[in-house]
């Protein structure tokens, strides 16, 4: 229970986010995510990740660049939890199906 504390915040911050515009709810819900991604908790993350997803008040284009960055910044800083943990292949994983998703022609 030591980031019960820590939750409380996040709480707090994504009810602030959600009363902002859209661009800026999607990005401050998208650093959130990654908070929780950081921490090991992909329940969170993916349920911060989804009011990403449905964030509305942006372009289109404005919601596309928010949610690409989402999914790189999500599957490194998740590639970078399981490297810690030891878990190279599955970390290795992440990176080859970024790699490719981002070079692909």
């Amino acid at each position: 229970a030591t980031l019960e504390p820590v939750q409380v915040a996040v709480r707090s911050l994504v009810a602030q986010s959600r009363s902002q515009p859209g661009v800026e709810e999607a990005r401050a819900l998208t650093l959130l995510t990654l908070l929780q991604v950081d921490a090991g908790l992909s329940s969170r993350a993916e349920q911060y990740s989804r009011m990403v997803r449905e964030a509305g008040g942006a372009t289109p284009m404005e919601l596309a660049a928010i949610r690409f960055e989402l999914m790189v910044r999500t599957n490194m800083a998740m590639a970078g939890v399981l490297h810690s943990q030891g878990r190279y292949a599955e970390s290795e994983l992440i990176w080859q199906g970024l790699a490719i998703h981002l070079f692909a022609t």
